[in-house]
């Protein structure tokens, strides 16, 4: 019925949908059914959650011209008026587009003028170096090296201050400001202790970091190397893994937790801190039922009965079991099936 009767329904329902998407969620809330509904649609159309906001405008400024005529009318006005207030409508729709290409080629502009300064101070790195002997070839020049006395390390240590091109001071103090801002910037971690963090504490990090965990490149260089290394990403792995399934059996649209690309940009605060809540809030009871799970095959496994001294002793470990990535993951490595 979608693709036949109903289509030009659905189309128009989705246009509808997108175009007070922000509107909605603002009002009700990420949390909100129609909201997660939405969102749950967008993962399984592999569609990215953030354009949403962007496609709903896009959609509400088509409305607004094909419908400039009856959002301009009233019962009291005449055609002339009509076409008068409709012409407004559709000249402010245009100014509103113009602001913002005039946003968009400031941008292209700005970062235009950084290259240009840059391709300068290259330039002028270049045109102040010693120029090269034509007759010195690279062989000649080591077979010189190999044969003549070692340098001395002090007077190559660097070059003097008057052969440094003009301009190399500032570029190296906003190429050092920029390293620092971005190292700031960044959640200094060491990943080699994982292993006692719980569920909440590695999910966030993943996702604050770019860490896909179903990627070939989860973690890599961010380990020490051998088997502990590998050990431990195995374990974070099967983990989050196991903590993923358990919750989209709660609801599929939690799928959106659990990959980078659907976290909300930084310029998006509200909307990212309302994200992150989510998994703060969530996370603990996600890892519990991947613990409960693993106890229940444990139990059909072990053939323990519903009641007596084996049952209470199962009991007694499945409450006391540790949530640590170490602790789970380990247990999640036995092969109980």
């Amino acid at each position: 019925l979608l693709d036949t009767t109903l289509k030009s329904f659905r189309s128009r329902m989705v246009a509808s949908l997108l175009m007070y998407y922000a509107n909605v969620k603002k009002e009700l809330g990420r949390d909100s059914a129609i909201i997660r509904s939405m969102h749950a649609a967008c993962v399984e159309s592999d569609l990215d959650i953030r354009d949403l906001d962007f496609y709903g405008k896009q959609i509400k400024k088509r409305f607004q011209v094909d419908n400039a005529l009856n959002l301009a009318a009233s019962s009291s006005d005449n055609i002339e008026t009509i076409m008068e207030k409709a012409f407004h409508e559709v000249q402010k729709i245009g100014l509103d587009t113009l602001d913002e290409v005039k946003v968009m080629h400031g941008a292209v502009s700005h970062i235009k003028e950084q290259v240009d300064d840059m391709k300068g101070l290259m330039e002028d790195i270049h045109a102040r170096l010693p120029p090269r002997s034509p007759s010195s070839s690279p062989e000649r020049k080591r077979a010189k090296v190999a044969s003549g006395p070692p340098p001395n390390p002090q007077a190559v240590a660097r070059k003097p201050d008057s052969i440094q091109p003009a301009g190399w001071g500032s570029f190296m103090a906003r190429s050092q400001k920029q390293q620092q801002k971005q190292q700031t910037k960044a959640e200094l971690i060491d990943w080699n202790d994982l292993g006692g963090w719980d569920t909440k504490t590695l999910l966030l990090r993943c996702l604050k970091n770019n860490e896909d965990f179903e990627s070939d490149h989860f973690l890599r260089g961010k380990l020490e190397v051998g088997s502990s290394g590998t050990t431990r990403r195995g374990r974070a792995r099967k983990v989050l893994r196991h903590v993923k399934l358990a919750a989209e059996a709660m609801d599929p649209s939690n799928k959106i937790y659990f990959h980078p690309r659907f976290v909300p940009k930084e310029d998006d605060t509200e909307e990212r801190k309302a994200y992150f809540t989510e998994i703060e809030v969530n996370a603990a009871r996600w890892a519990i039922a991947v613990k409960d799970q693993y106890f229940d095959r444990l139990k059909v496994h072990d053939n323990i009965p519903d009641n007596g001294p084996d049952f209470l002793k199962h009991k007694k470990s499945q409450s006391n079991q540790k949530m640590s990535i170490t602790a789970l993951g380990s247990k999640l490595e036995n092969k109980l099936d």
